[in-house]
């Protein structure tokens, strides 16, 4: 599909119109979209969840070192299990750096091109740069978010000498906080490909989009994220089927050992599907904040209609040049 039957991006929508847009977005967009997302953040999803099945297969094994004996073997392999499960999850921060970099990057083109004929190649165009701002967003915010939960922690711990009671509505209150400000700060993305804003002017943006429609965005945040965690138990099922096969195959032929190369390849196959189709899934939440930034934006600012007007003056004016002419 070239032109024609597009979904327009900038107007107002209600809470299931933004989720049935996402939708749509996705359906209309499914073969660039999708292949977008699996070549540029994919490699790093699959890097990720092989080195974490890696992981977790060792994890599963140390249950056959569990005797008395055998306590240094174990702590011996406890320090080995951690590096496959660190780097692995440095493969999927950097996946996912990478898919919401591509998710709206993927919007900002279609939104400029009017068309779904879109490419990897362009996408990445934009990605490549636009990607470092996304992975400083993060950083930032990461560092903030553990900075404020630590000085919550701390103030919990003192008010928690003076009075129990005073420590536990100054934990409600932390954790209101940090509800509040992740919701908050759900649009920032978004705003940074839209409004090509640095990290501290976005941070501030998004919160002048969000008052007054937290409770929106945390509806549409928990049910668009509900959804997809629903799809992405699906994927693991062959997962969980190759696992405990493999373990109970082991079982019944050696004892408690390692399950067998045909089941830990089978095991690392699943587990990597399973991990590309749920990370890939993250697109739709961040579609349907993508949608929740397009109607805030309408409702606070009318910039779509007024893109609209100034259009139609355009091509008014353009109409009375022909006449004259």
């Amino acid at each position: 599909m070239q032109q024609g039957n597009l979904l327009e991006l900038h107007k107002r929508r209600d809470f299931s119109a933004k989720l049935s847009a996402s939708v749509d977005f996705i359906r209309l967009h499914a073969r660039p979209f999708i292949k977008a997302l699996t070549f540029i953040s994919g490699p790093f999803i699959i890097l990720g969840a092989i080195l974490m099945a890696d992981g977790y297969g060792q994890l599963m094994n140390l249950s056959a070192l569990s005797d008395p004996g055998t306590a240094p073997v174990v702590l011996e392999n406890m320090f080995g299990l951690g590096i496959p499960i660190i780097s692995g999850l440095i493969f999927l921060f950097v996946a996912g750096t990478l898919l919401i970099a591509t998710v709206y990057q993927y919007v900002v083109i279609y939104d400029e091109k009017k068309s779904t004929d879109i490419s990897v190649s362009e996408v990445w165009q934009r990605v490549k740069s636009f990607m470092w701002t996304v992975l400083g967003s993060l950083v930032i915010w990461s560092i903030a978010l553990v900075i404020i939960y630590l000085g919550g922690v701390f103030l919990v711990v003192a008010f928690s000498q003076v009075n129990t009671f005073f420590g536990v509505i100054t934990g409600i209150a932390l954790g209101i906080i940090l509800i509040y400000l992740i919701v908050a700060f759900s649009l920032v993305f978004v705003v940074q490909a839209y409004d090509k804003t640095d990290v501290f002017t976005s941070f501030g943006r998004a919160l002048k989009l969000i008052r007054g429609k937290w409770w929106s965005t945390f509806g549409l945040i928990f049910v668009a994220g509900l959804i997809q965690s629903f799809v992405s138990y699906i994927f693991m099922i062959p997962w969980y089927v190759t696992f405990f096969a493999g373990t109970l195959h082991a079982a019944e032929e050696t004892g408690l050992s390692e399950p067998s190369l045909l089941f830990q390849i089978a095991n690392y196959t699943t587990l990597s599907l399973a991990f590309l189709a749920s990370n890939l899934l993250n697109a739709f939440p961040l579609l349907a904040l993508g949608f929740q930034y397009f109607n805030l934006v309408e409702l606070k600012e009318a910039r779509g209609l007024m893109n609209k007007i100034e259009t139609f003056g355009q091509q008014d004016t353009s109409d009375e040049d022909e006449e004259h002419y």
